[in-house]
């Protein structure tokens, strides 16, 4: 019998929401009104919120190397640099010549190499660029 008054319930409220559906303001709240989700969007959690824009290195070369990504990174998206922010620069050691970022079929030096990762973001994407000493800041688009 439960169950019966629960589907009922459910029942009752879809078809309310369905008749207010041309007008938002009739199934919200008095004082608010609905936001219909954008196409992706989903009310499945939060995402993480996104880390600030910090300035950039003042290190000579942690300076210029962040700032090749952000060219690089601009360039692809056909935007001004302007509009790539600077998340963060941390040192890291790569545990291969693939500094983290392997392509299919390739096979890298199983020696660990002392490198780099630029966080940088446009919009609400991110993006990774990985680097070396020996090699210059490259996008990793493997989500590495």
């Amino acid at each position: 019998m439960r169950g019966r008054d629960s589907n009922l319930r459910v029942l009752v409220l879809t078809a309310a929401v369905v008749a207010g559906a041309g007008d938002a303001s009739a199934a919200s709240p008095p004082g608010m009104t609905a936001t219909p989700l954008q196409p992706g969007e989903t009310l499945q959690g939060t995402q993480p919120p996104l880390a600030p824009a910090r300035p950039l290195p003042t290190d000579p070369y942690l300076r210029r190397v962040t700032t090749e990504a952000m060219a690089d990174l601009a360039g692809r998206l056909s935007l001004p640099v302007e509009r790539i922010d600077f998340v963060e620069f941390r040192p890291v050691l790569w545990p291969n010549r693939g500094l983290g970022c392997p392509r299919p079929g390739m096979i890298y030096p199983q020696v660990q190499e002392d490198g780099y990762l630029i966080r940088l973001r446009a919009g609400k994407r991110e993006f990774h660029y990985h680097g070396s000493g020996s090699r210059p800041p490259f996008l990793c688009e493997a989500g590495g």
